[in-house]
Protein backbone atom coordinates (compact mmCIF):
# COMPACT_ATOMS: atom_id res chain seq x y z
CA UNK A 1 0.00 0.00 0.00
CA UNK A 2 1.33 3.44 -0.94
CA UNK A 3 1.26 5.79 2.02
CA UNK A 4 0.67 9.43 1.23
CA UNK A 5 3.11 12.16 2.22
CA UNK A 6 1.86 15.64 2.99
CA UNK A 7 2.84 18.33 0.52
CA UNK A 8 4.21 20.28 3.49
CA UNK A 9 6.61 17.39 4.25
CA UNK A 10 7.84 17.33 0.67
CA UNK A 11 8.24 21.12 0.60
CA UNK A 12 10.23 20.97 3.86
CA UNK A 13 12.54 18.32 2.41
CA UNK A 14 13.14 20.30 -0.77
CA UNK A 15 13.70 23.60 1.07
CA UNK A 16 16.15 21.88 3.43
CA UNK A 17 18.04 20.27 0.56
CA UNK A 18 18.07 23.43 -1.59
CA UNK A 19 17.69 26.48 0.71
CA UNK A 20 15.63 29.15 -1.00
CA UNK A 21 17.99 31.78 0.42
CA UNK A 22 20.47 30.63 -2.25
CA UNK A 23 18.11 31.58 -5.10
CA UNK A 24 18.74 34.66 -7.21
CA UNK A 25 16.67 37.75 -6.33
CA UNK A 26 14.97 37.67 -9.76
CA UNK A 27 13.97 34.02 -9.44
CA UNK A 28 10.55 32.57 -8.53
CA UNK A 29 11.16 29.57 -6.29
CA UNK A 30 9.43 27.41 -3.71
CA UNK A 31 5.87 26.16 -3.74
CA UNK A 32 4.26 28.00 -6.66
CA UNK A 33 0.93 26.16 -6.92
CA UNK A 34 -0.82 24.02 -4.32
CA UNK A 35 -2.30 23.48 -0.88
CA UNK A 36 0.33 22.59 1.73
CA UNK A 37 -2.14 20.37 3.58
CA UNK A 38 -2.85 18.14 0.57
CA UNK A 39 -1.68 14.52 0.39
CA UNK A 40 0.88 13.52 -2.21
CA UNK A 41 1.22 10.00 -3.57
CA UNK A 42 2.64 10.59 -7.03
CA UNK A 43 5.39 13.05 -7.98
CA UNK A 44 6.90 13.86 -11.36
CA UNK A 45 10.19 15.71 -11.69
CA UNK A 46 11.03 17.61 -14.86
CA UNK A 47 13.29 20.31 -16.19
CA UNK A 48 10.46 22.46 -17.54
CA UNK A 49 6.67 22.41 -17.47
CA UNK A 50 5.66 22.12 -21.13
CA UNK A 51 2.40 21.02 -22.77
CA UNK A 52 3.93 17.53 -23.07
CA UNK A 53 5.11 17.23 -19.46
CA UNK A 54 1.87 18.83 -18.23
CA UNK A 55 -0.14 16.21 -20.14
CA UNK A 56 2.06 13.44 -18.77
CA UNK A 57 1.51 14.59 -15.18
CA UNK A 58 -2.25 14.71 -15.66
CA UNK A 59 -2.49 11.36 -17.45
CA UNK A 60 -0.37 9.69 -14.76
CA UNK A 61 -2.36 11.29 -11.94
CA UNK A 62 0.54 13.16 -10.38
CA UNK A 63 -0.17 15.17 -7.26
CA UNK A 64 3.00 17.26 -7.52
CA UNK A 65 5.39 18.41 -10.22
CA UNK A 66 8.88 19.30 -9.06
CA UNK A 67 10.19 21.38 -11.95
CA UNK A 68 13.62 22.94 -12.21
CA UNK A 69 12.49 25.96 -14.22
CA UNK A 70 9.73 27.84 -12.37
CA UNK A 71 6.15 27.71 -13.57
CA UNK A 72 4.79 30.26 -13.51
CA UNK A 73 7.96 32.34 -13.73
CA UNK A 74 6.60 35.79 -14.53
CA UNK A 75 3.42 37.21 -12.93
CA UNK A 76 0.29 36.28 -14.88
CA UNK A 77 -2.50 38.84 -15.10
CA UNK A 78 -4.98 36.25 -16.34
CA UNK A 79 -5.22 32.48 -15.97
CA UNK A 80 -7.17 31.59 -19.08
CA UNK A 81 -6.82 29.18 -21.95
CA UNK A 82 -6.04 32.09 -24.29
CA UNK A 83 -2.31 31.42 -23.85
CA UNK A 84 -0.12 28.33 -23.58
CA UNK A 85 0.98 29.17 -20.05
CA UNK A 86 -2.56 29.95 -18.94
CA UNK A 87 -3.84 26.71 -20.44
CA UNK A 88 -1.25 24.61 -18.62
CA UNK A 89 -1.79 26.36 -15.30
CA UNK A 90 -5.58 26.02 -15.64
CA UNK A 91 -5.24 22.30 -16.43
CA UNK A 92 -2.90 21.65 -13.50
CA UNK A 93 -5.10 23.48 -11.00
CA UNK A 94 -8.22 21.69 -12.27
CA UNK A 95 -6.39 18.38 -11.85
CA UNK A 96 -5.24 19.23 -8.32
CA UNK A 97 -1.54 19.13 -9.22
CA UNK A 98 0.84 21.25 -7.15
CA UNK A 99 4.03 22.77 -8.59
CA UNK A 100 7.35 23.33 -6.81
CA UNK A 101 10.56 24.83 -8.19
CA UNK A 102 13.98 25.25 -6.59
CA UNK A 103 15.76 26.50 -9.77
CA UNK A 104 18.79 28.66 -8.86
CA UNK A 105 18.68 27.38 -5.27
CA UNK A 106 19.14 23.87 -6.73
CA UNK A 107 21.98 25.16 -8.93
CA UNK A 108 23.88 26.62 -5.96
CA UNK A 109 23.14 24.20 -3.11
CA UNK A 110 25.77 22.03 -1.46
CA UNK A 111 24.37 19.01 -3.29
CA UNK A 112 23.09 20.99 -6.24
CA UNK A 113 23.61 20.74 -9.96
CA UNK A 114 26.96 22.52 -10.26
CA UNK A 115 28.41 20.48 -7.41
CA UNK A 116 27.17 17.28 -9.04
CA UNK A 117 28.87 18.18 -12.34
CA UNK A 118 32.12 19.00 -10.52
CA UNK A 119 32.03 15.59 -8.83
CA UNK A 120 31.17 13.84 -12.11
CA UNK A 121 34.40 15.31 -13.51
CA UNK A 122 36.25 14.16 -10.36
CA UNK A 123 37.47 17.71 -9.71
CA UNK A 124 39.58 18.36 -6.64
CA UNK A 125 39.65 21.42 -4.33
CA UNK A 126 36.11 22.34 -5.38
CA UNK A 127 34.89 25.78 -4.31
CA UNK A 128 31.96 27.98 -5.27
CA UNK A 129 32.80 30.15 -8.26
CA UNK A 130 30.93 32.96 -6.50
CA UNK A 131 30.95 32.73 -2.70
CA UNK A 132 27.48 33.39 -1.25
CA UNK A 133 28.21 37.04 -0.43
CA UNK A 134 29.54 37.94 -3.89
CA UNK A 135 26.85 38.88 -6.46
CA UNK A 136 27.25 38.11 -10.16
CA UNK A 137 28.94 41.16 -11.64
CA UNK A 138 30.05 42.36 -8.21
CA UNK A 139 33.46 42.29 -6.56
CA UNK A 140 35.38 39.28 -7.76
CA UNK A 141 37.09 36.74 -5.55
CA UNK A 142 40.64 36.68 -6.91
CA UNK A 143 42.91 34.04 -5.46
CA UNK A 144 45.12 34.44 -3.55
CA UNK A 145 44.31 38.11 -2.84
CA UNK A 146 41.26 37.18 -0.74
CA UNK A 147 42.18 33.76 0.63
CA UNK A 148 39.61 33.71 3.41
CA UNK A 149 36.72 34.32 1.00
CA UNK A 150 38.03 31.71 -1.42
CA UNK A 151 38.22 28.77 0.95
CA UNK A 152 36.22 25.67 -0.06
CA UNK A 153 32.54 26.45 0.25
CA UNK A 154 29.60 24.09 0.18
CA UNK A 155 27.20 26.66 -1.25
CA UNK A 156 27.32 29.42 -3.83
CA UNK A 157 26.97 30.08 -7.54
CA UNK A 158 28.92 27.90 -9.94
CA UNK A 159 31.89 25.73 -9.07
CA UNK A 160 35.61 25.71 -9.77
CA UNK A 161 38.18 23.02 -9.15
CA UNK A 162 41.14 21.22 -10.66
CA UNK A 163 41.30 18.04 -12.68
CA UNK A 164 43.15 15.11 -11.08
CA UNK A 165 45.72 15.50 -13.85
CA UNK A 166 46.19 18.17 -16.53
CA UNK A 167 44.78 17.13 -19.91
CA UNK A 168 44.30 18.57 -23.35
CA UNK A 169 41.08 20.43 -24.05
CA UNK A 170 40.26 17.72 -26.60
CA UNK A 171 40.55 15.00 -23.94
CA UNK A 172 38.28 16.93 -21.59
CA UNK A 173 35.72 17.51 -24.37
CA UNK A 174 35.67 13.76 -25.03
CA UNK A 175 35.14 13.09 -21.30
CA UNK A 176 32.28 15.61 -21.08
CA UNK A 177 30.67 14.22 -24.25
CA UNK A 178 30.59 10.77 -22.65
CA UNK A 179 29.17 12.12 -19.38
CA UNK A 180 26.32 13.92 -21.15
CA UNK A 181 25.84 11.29 -23.88
CA UNK A 182 26.60 13.68 -26.74
CA UNK A 183 27.78 12.71 -30.23
CA UNK A 184 28.27 16.39 -31.12
CA UNK A 185 29.59 18.74 -28.42
CA UNK A 186 30.34 22.41 -29.18
CA UNK A 187 33.46 23.94 -27.66
CA UNK A 188 35.57 27.06 -28.00
CA UNK A 189 39.36 27.01 -27.86
CA UNK A 190 42.48 25.23 -29.07
CA UNK A 191 41.88 21.46 -28.73
CA UNK A 192 45.60 20.99 -27.98
CA UNK A 193 45.62 23.49 -25.10
CA UNK A 194 46.52 22.00 -21.72
CA UNK A 195 43.75 22.55 -19.17
CA UNK A 196 43.78 21.91 -15.44
CA UNK A 197 41.54 24.42 -13.66
CA UNK A 198 37.86 23.99 -14.57
CA UNK A 199 34.92 26.32 -13.86
CA UNK A 200 31.31 25.13 -14.06
CA UNK A 201 28.00 26.92 -14.60
CA UNK A 202 24.91 24.90 -15.54
CA UNK A 203 22.18 26.37 -17.71
CA UNK A 204 22.51 29.91 -19.07
CA UNK A 205 25.56 30.92 -17.02
CA UNK A 206 27.51 32.85 -19.64
CA UNK A 207 27.41 35.92 -17.38
CA UNK A 208 29.80 34.10 -15.02
CA UNK A 209 32.62 34.58 -17.54
CA UNK A 210 34.23 37.57 -15.77
CA UNK A 211 34.50 35.57 -12.56
CA UNK A 212 35.85 32.57 -14.46
CA UNK A 213 38.65 34.84 -15.71
CA UNK A 214 39.21 36.35 -12.24
CA UNK A 215 39.52 32.88 -10.73
CA UNK A 216 42.08 31.91 -13.38
CA UNK A 217 40.21 28.96 -14.87
CA UNK A 218 41.57 27.35 -18.02
CA UNK A 219 38.18 26.14 -19.21
CA UNK A 220 34.55 26.93 -18.44
CA UNK A 221 31.94 24.19 -18.77
CA UNK A 222 28.72 26.16 -19.28
CA UNK A 223 25.30 25.02 -20.42
CA UNK A 224 24.97 27.82 -22.94
CA UNK A 225 26.52 31.21 -23.68
CA UNK A 226 26.07 34.06 -26.15
CA UNK A 227 28.17 34.72 -29.24
CA UNK A 228 29.88 37.78 -27.78
CA UNK A 229 30.83 35.63 -24.78
CA UNK A 230 32.48 33.16 -27.15
CA UNK A 231 34.56 36.06 -28.46
CA UNK A 232 35.38 37.32 -24.97
CA UNK A 233 36.44 33.85 -23.89
CA UNK A 234 38.72 33.57 -26.93
CA UNK A 235 40.25 36.98 -26.22
CA UNK A 236 41.01 36.03 -22.61
CA UNK A 237 42.27 32.51 -23.44
CA UNK A 238 39.44 30.73 -21.66
CA UNK A 239 38.19 27.60 -23.37
CA UNK A 240 34.46 26.82 -23.32
CA UNK A 241 32.67 23.48 -23.34
CA UNK A 242 28.95 23.81 -24.12
CA UNK A 243 26.83 20.70 -23.48
CA UNK A 244 23.61 22.72 -23.82
CA UNK A 245 21.08 24.07 -21.35
CA UNK A 246 18.99 20.89 -21.36
CA UNK A 247 21.84 18.42 -20.95
CA UNK A 248 23.60 20.42 -18.24
CA UNK A 249 20.53 20.26 -15.98
CA UNK A 250 18.21 17.42 -17.01
CA UNK A 251 20.38 14.69 -15.46
CA UNK A 252 19.93 16.34 -12.05
CA UNK A 253 16.11 16.19 -12.11
CA UNK A 254 16.41 12.51 -12.98
CA UNK A 255 18.62 12.01 -9.93
CA UNK A 256 16.25 14.13 -7.84
CA UNK A 257 13.43 11.63 -8.45
CA UNK A 258 15.58 8.92 -6.87
CA UNK A 259 16.65 11.22 -4.02
CA UNK A 260 13.04 11.99 -3.09
CA UNK A 261 12.10 8.31 -3.24
CA UNK A 262 15.04 7.23 -1.08
CA UNK A 263 14.38 9.92 1.53
CA UNK A 264 10.76 9.05 2.11
CA UNK A 265 11.38 5.31 2.03
CA UNK A 266 13.83 5.90 4.85
CA UNK A 267 11.12 7.25 7.14
CA UNK A 268 8.62 4.48 6.41
CA UNK A 269 6.59 6.53 4.01
CA UNK A 270 6.74 6.32 0.28
CA UNK A 271 5.58 8.05 -2.84
CA UNK A 272 5.84 7.08 -6.48
CA UNK A 273 8.34 9.44 -8.10
CA UNK A 274 9.48 9.48 -11.70
CA UNK A 275 11.37 11.87 -13.98
CA UNK A 276 9.27 13.04 -16.91
CA UNK A 277 9.45 10.61 -19.78
CA UNK A 278 7.97 12.99 -22.33
CA UNK A 279 10.31 15.97 -22.18
CA UNK A 280 13.33 16.19 -24.44
CA UNK A 281 15.82 18.75 -25.65
CA UNK A 282 14.01 20.96 -28.19
CA UNK A 283 17.28 21.59 -30.05
CA UNK A 284 18.01 19.16 -32.88
CA UNK A 285 21.29 18.71 -34.75
CA UNK A 286 21.91 18.01 -38.41
CA UNK A 287 24.55 15.36 -39.09
CA UNK A 288 25.81 15.27 -42.66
Amino acid sequence: MIMAVSLESLVHFLETSFPLSLAESWDNVGLLVGDRSMSVRRVMTCLTVTPESCREAIENQADLIVTHHPFPFQPMRQITTDSTGGTMLWQLIRSGIAVYSAHTAFDSAAGGINQQIAEMLDLKDITALYPPDIPVGGDKCQEPALPQRCQPLSEGKGRIGVLPHPSSLHELVVQVAKLFHWDILPFVGDPNKTVHRVAIGCGAAGDFLDQVFARKADVFLVGEAKFHQFLEATATDISLILPGHFASERFAVEQLAKTITDHFLGIHETVTVWPSRSESDPVRYYRK
